[in-house]
């Protein structure tokens, strides 16, 4: 297996798009449990807010197979650079592309951003990412229907076919033969 790199960039939504989401989120579902908060507080730990991540940390993963099947992972969708790009220039088309499904609450304004990653690497079969929600102040995302992203995807690459993948839940692909 061979596995090549590229920068990509995080995506970044304003502060106060953030910070209103999870005033919703307190409205309609009421304050965090101490379960809920004591959950993000170790997710939390685990990362980082360095403002580097934005544009130096965020890594665009190809794998590609001793058999030739070729698999794409990007978490996070910000704008395309060069070097996502060059990774889709090699790899395209790919047989599996993980790209993110996060950032903007209203799916229509992610869209756009998912969809052109999406085309570039021309994937058999696409699985969105990162589009689960996390609950709290300053960490929420919602958890954003892919409907939407499914119906781009098909508009614009008929041939891909996606999958909402369930939670926490195992996949299984049979990486023996490319393309099957």
């Amino acid at each position: 297996m061979t596995v090549d790199a590229a920068l990509a960039q995080h995506a970044t939504l304003p502060r106060t798009v953030l910070e209103t989401l999870g005033k919703v989120y307190e409205l309609d579902a009421g304050p965090a449990t101490p379960a809920q908060t004591a959950a993000e507080a170790a997710i939390a730990a685990k990362g980082t807010f360095s403002p580097d991540v934005i544009a130096k940390g965020t890594i665009a993963y190809g794998f590609t197979f001793a058999t030739g099947f070729k698999l794409m992972w990007l978490d996070s969708a910000g704008p395309v650079t060069q070097g996502v790009r060059a990774l889709a220039a090699k790899l395209a088309p790919v047989d599996i592309a993980i790209v993110s499904f996060a950032g903007h609450p209203v799916a229509q304004m992610q869209v756009p951003v998912t969809l052109e990653i999406v085309k570039l690497f021309r994937p058999r079969t696409f699985l969105p990412a990162h589009h689960d929600e996390l609950f709290g102040r300053g960490f929420v995302t919602l958890d954003i229907g892919v409907e939407p992203l499914f119906e781009a995807i098909q508009e614009a690459l008929p041939e891909t076919e996606t999958i909402a993948p369930l939670h926490r839940r195992p996949m299984c692909f049979n990486i023996s033969k490319p393309g099957q």
